[in-house]
């Protein structure tokens, strides 16, 4: 009820410990993965909810209800002020109600990634769908709150491989 992944009783072999921390492990990377290929998804420009992943997340052990909860309200946060240049993590803390470091504790145990890394993902991951669509590279770049057009190039190249116009072009 709390969000326990696992009980063990004492005493317990380290055979058995190590086997329920790979497990842990896989069903986190499971969890991980999952997050990113729904995250990823096109854009269709529909509100879904806010973290993208309405119709999947019952179905997975490595997120509990509160977390989900907490990634629901960071994501929805994160599109309200997608254009936001100015941003900032200790915004974020705040709308979820947290000190700086405890939000930073909190995304990167729920998402993997530290915040400042999850919302640039984040903010890559709509610009994509945004350039799916047809949007200019500009305007793309301006709606998810890039600034300058060689740091945008340089940050969606390292996430997707390919330059902005490149990705137009193939998609």
């Amino acid at each position: 009820e709390v969000g326990a992944d696992v009980y063990m009783e004492k005493p317990f072999s380290m055979r058995q410990l190590h086997l329920q921390i790979d497990n842990l492990l896989h069903l986190r990377q499971q969890f991980y993965e999952r997050m990113r290929q729904l995250d990823s998804r096109p854009d269709t420009g529909q509100d879904k909810d806010s973290a993208g992943t309405a119709q999947s997340m019952d179905g997975n052990r490595g997120m509990s209800s509160e977390d989900y909860t907490s990634l629901k309200t960071m994501n929805g946060y994160l599109d309200r002020h997608l254009p936001d240049e100015d941003f900032s993590i200790g915004d974020l803390a705040d709308e979820l109600n947290m000190s700086r470091s405890s939000f930073y504790r909190k995304a990167k145990a729920v998402t993997g990634m530290a915040p400042i890394d999850y919302t640039r993902t984040y903010r890559l991951d709509r610009a994509a769908g945004m350039l799916r669509r047809g949007m200019r590279v500009s305007e793309v770049m301006m709606e998810v709150g890039f600034t300058s057009s060689s740091y945008f190039a340089k940050c969606f190249k390292n996430q997707f491989g390919v330059l902005p116009k490149a990705f137009v072009q193939q998609n």
